[in-house]
């Protein structure tokens, strides 16, 4: 392509562009008249009529004419062509990555515009399985703020983008870069994407390309080596080149199916952008949102009822016997909550894979009566292990469900009277063993990766108070917690700083569910009441409070969350 003028790929030829399908395949770019002028230029690039905004490239947005102006004049009217800046390629300009920073990165809110009408729930699924397969590749979050929906707007200021409908027929979607102002950072779904698209082609594949964007990745037929559909040099390579990559136009000299399905180099771009995805996942979220869902395990019958946040909708499976203990956790790595139970009288684990529905395991012996059951990821590849506390000798015994062998076995680290309470204290992806004595209010810790103890002592709590570490801070680390049902506060030793704080939060018969209910990365405090069956947390990521109920005492429930 030496020699070529930079040309702008128009939506004729697009991916996301009006009628092309997989068997228009654009033959080579030939060399365009070298007195393309900016009135000649202007005139083939699509205007929205309701945005005013300028769409080139198939599906990337200039909000005004000046910044299209910038374009045409830095690569359609220059004959040369910009060098790769190192090789999935991020949006580079102003001589920076255009990405979100490490303080956004987590909370990237958006509303889904109630003006889909009867698509709207199939738009907010698709969305939430697209943002889902990104998050799961990188430590982002996006999360739904659903309650804005009616109000989902250009300029409703309170989330960072909207989804909203248009009806121009040019595109199928068009998206925005994160150093975009927020009046233009918004997903338009054309009408278009509800027909008849390519075999392959859903609406969530066409979200999952223009999700990409909005974290900043260019389309990647714009790198040389995609010989043809050149756009500018305005990017910057993170992986080596990927014809497979779902930001690369099929019709462009690409090699992938039109699933437009993430790819490991994909993946790997966006790790190597905004760092790996976190390995624990988000506790007690069975939709895979990275936001816990309400949960109440309901006897008798043995029914697991769950509000799902990611659509607000419900839904209800039998699943245990009465007398079995609840061990939800994520047994599969697919970042979504199992249902599971452990049987005391058998010492048996039955598990349901709760993205397939198929058994994960079906009576696999782990443990013994008088056990207590410890599921967590304890080797740090992002499954919970089968894992039991002997409390009559304070061993611990993990079966690592990826290698089918025992990788702790017999290590004793506890007394009887002890209440173990494993989790990730060090921030190294694998969960410590831990024990709080009540007798004296301390935590033991024991560095499962090192083998040496990480903390010895250390004093929070006393008798009667309920232990609940988590990772309050968003550290990556888990915090010393206890909540004191006498007087409804919760003490916390931030792990960050080594800080003590304590908020009251709560009534002496309330249950504490902590939980990340608002997908920041940072656990709520929260507590569910027997009596009405409220649910209240507080988000940390606004201070905003709710209370959601769900389940009922009367009806024999229990919180998911409150099984340890």
């Amino acid at each position: 392509m030496t020699g070529k003028r930079v040309v702008t790929l128009f939506a004729t030829t697009a991916l996301l562009g009006l009628g092309c399908g997989p068997e228009q395949q654009p033959a080579p770019e030939a060399a365009p008249p070298q007195s393309l002028t900016w009135e000649e230029f202007r005139a083939r690039v699509f205007q929205e009529p309701e945005t005013g905004a300028f769409i080139t490239n198939g599906d990337e947005k200039f909000a005004t004419e000046a910044q299209l102006r910038e374009y045409y004049e830095a690569h359609v009217r220059t004959p040369e062509l910009g060098q790769a800046r190192g090789e999935l390629a991020v949006m580079f300009r102003n001589g920076a990555r255009a990405r979100w920073s490490d303080a956004q990165k987590r909370n990237i809110t958006y509303c889904v515009s109630t003006a889909f009408g009867s698509r709207h729930a199939q738009v907010v699924a698709a969305m939430a399985g697209a943002a889902g397969e990104w998050e799961a590749a990188a430590d982002i979050d996006f999360v739904h703020v659903s309650g804005l929906d009616g109000s989902c707007t250009a300029s409703q200021t309170s989330v960072v983008f909207d989804v909203n409908p248009i009806n121009v027929g040019s595109y199928l979607a068009r998206a925005f870069f994160p150093d975009d102002v927020r009046a233009a950072r918004n997903v338009l779904i054309d009408n278009s994407s509800f027909g008849s698209l390519p075999p392959g082609l859903t609406l969530q594949g066409i979200l999952r390309h223009e999700l990409g964007h909005t974290l900043g990745f260019r389309h990647e037929h714009t790198r040389p080596e995609a010989g043809t559909c050149f756009e500018d040099n305005q990017w910057q390579a993170l992986t080596g080149y990927d014809r497979n990559s779902t930001m690369h136009y099929p019709q462009c000299n690409g090699s992938g199916s039109w699933v437009l399905a993430l790819t490991a180099l994909d993946r790997a771009g966006a790790a190597s952008l905004y760092g790996a995805r976190r390995t624990r996942g988000t506790e007690f979220d069975f939709d895979g949102d990275r936001r816990a869902d309400l949960a109440v395990w309901r006897r008798p019958g043995a029914h697991w009822w769950i509000q799902y946040s990611s659509t607000g909708g419900s839904g209800v499976q039998q699943w245990g016997l009465d007398d079995d203990r609840i061990v939800p956790a994520d047994y599969t790595d697919d970042g979504r909550t199992d249902m599971a139970v452990w049987r005391p009288s058998e010492g048996i684990w039955y598990i349901l894979d709760s993205a397939t529905g198929g058994w994960v395991y079906a009576g696999a012996h782990w443990g013994l009566a008088g056990d207590i059951p410890v599921p967590v990821d304890y080797t740090g590849d992002g499954r919970a292990e089968l894992a039991v506390w002997r409390p009559s000798e304070g061993n611990w015994y993990v079966f690592d469900i990826t290698t089918g062998a025992p990788s702790i076995y017999g290590v004793q680290w506890g007394l009887p009277g002890d209440v173990p309470v494993p989790a990730d204290y060090t921030g190294d992806g694998r969960a410590d063993l831990a024990v709080w004595r009540p007798s004296e209010g301390n935590w033991y810790v024991f560095d499962a990766t090192t083998g040496v103890p990480f903390i010895y002592g250390a004093q929070l709590g006393m008798a009667g108070d309920i232990p609940v570490p988590a990772d309050y801070d968003g550290d990556g680390r888990t915090d010393l917690a206890v909540w004191r049902p006498s007087t409804g506060f919760w003490h916390v030793i931030r792990s960050g700083t080594g800080a003590a704080w304590e908020t009251h939060w709560g009534l002496p018969d309330d249950v504490p569910v902590p939980a990340d209910y608002d997908g920041d990365g940072r656990t709520d405090l929260a507590v569910w009441r027997p009596s009405t069956g409220h649910w209240y947390y507080l988000r940390s990521s606004d201070g905003a409070s709710a209370a959601p109920q769900w389940g009922s005492q009367a009806n024999g429930d229990i919180p998911v969350k409150a099984y340890r």
